[in-house]
């Protein structure tokens, strides 16, 4: 399957603007930065990427000012590392707003300082998948960052795709960082690796792994019918009042406590997140197919 067969084909609805809407209005009852910083800029960033999704014509401005506003309490905070929120996020977002032509002073302020924080650290630190994936976010959004190298151990895998089939979530979710971090297209057999492995981790319902492999594959691999599947299979995770996620039934009792901030809002996070880089993807390719 080629680009052009993937652009061309009949679209598939994964999430109408109604659904979104839905989506967007469940998450809005958490944005509480007071209560949960954390939690808040999960819901924030959700919000966002599902505000600057061009199908889906939500508001932007309202996101707009809740991004704005997680990133001034931040800026004010007298210690952001016990906020521990996530830099990734934060700079992943100050980077949707400005594709959507919306430049946030304050996100602004923020994503500078974390361009700031990466200077002083040291090679072995830099060389990380995570901040390297940080990095070249920063990087592409116009701040003076350097980009480590890629480890040498991150290559081998990479050259013979088939010995992910092994390799542990840890190490899954490493290699994804760098992949995304070095923005290269990925060849045709490491896509359906990929894709492949992905599927494998929503099936046992590892979202978070599995999305982010698919985020990966989407932005970055040649088009796959795989790749397709596991949008499909997250796309399904959607719940009626709009939260995404299914609970396991024979599931403890206890473990059902404070269910939004535990489980629901990062299967949201997710869903809104790769349903965002789909969006850019297929703006991407449309472009380049002319």
């Amino acid at each position: 399957m080629s680009a052009t067969d993937i652009v061309n084909a009949p679209s598939v609805v994964r999430c109408t603007p109604q659904q979104a809407a839905k989506t967007y209005a469940y998450l809005e009852q958490f944005v509480d930065f007071d209560r949960n910083p954390r939690a808040t800029l999960s819901v924030v960033f959700a919000r966002s990427c599902l505000a600057t999704h061009p199908d889906f014509g939500l508001d932007l401005q309202a996101t707009a000012r809740e991004a704005s506003e997680v990133a001034r309490r931040t800026l004010a905070h007298p210690d952001h590392a016990r906020l521990d929120l996530d830099p990734l996020l934060l700079v992943t977002m100050f980077g949707a707003f400005i594709d959507a032509g919306c430049d946030l002073p304050p996100l602004r302020d923020l994503a500078s300082q974390a361009a700031r924080e990466l200077a002083p650290l040291d090679a072995k630190t830099r060389s990380l998948g995570r901040v390297r994936l940080i990095a070249s976010v920063l990087a592409a959004q116009g701040f003076e960052v350097a980009v480590a190298s890629r480890p040498g151990e991150v290559s081998a895998s990479v050259a013979e795709p088939s010995s992910l089939l092994n390799a542990s979530s840890a190490v899954l979710g490493d290699v994804a960082d760098h992949l995304l971090a070095d923005g290269r297209v990925l060849d045709p057999d490491l896509t359906t690796m990929l894709a492949l492995t992905a599927l494998g981790e929503l099936r046992n319902y590892r979202i978070d792994l599995g999305a982010k492999l698919l985020r990966l594959v989407v932005s970055h691999g040649v088009p796959r019918v795989e790749a397709e599947e596991g949008l499909n299979f997250v796309a399904l995770q959607r719940r009626r009042n709009g939260a995404y996620g299914f609970l396991n039934p024979f599931a403890a009792e206890e473990e059902r406590q404070d269910l939004d901030n535990g489980f629901f809002i990062p299967m949201t996070l997710n869903a809104a997140w790769l349903l965002r880089v789909e969006a850019a993807s297929r703006v991407r390719a449309r472009a380049a197919t002319g």
